[in-house]
């Protein structure tokens, strides 16, 4: 797989996970397996991260900013 197509994917996978935490799941073990994925990603994230990388941290920032 081209790199490109993974930090694709690595973004999508970013937005949905911010996306879905937009709209938190009620159950507890669902959230925690959410919050457990959106922590594995952003340990991902370069320090200094493309700018299509920081597009796709909007969502994630959003939800935990709320």
């Amino acid at each position: 797989m081209a790199s490109s197509e993974v930090e694709i994917s690595f973004e999508e996978q970013l937005k949905e996970a911010g996306n879905l935490l937009l709209s938190p799941p009620s159950d507890n073990n669902e959230l925690i397996a959410l919050l457990d994925k959106l922590e594995s990603l952003l340990s991902n994230v370069e320090q200094a991260p493309s700018g299509s990388v920081r597009g796709a941290l909007l969502p994630p920032m959003k939800a935990l900013s709320h």
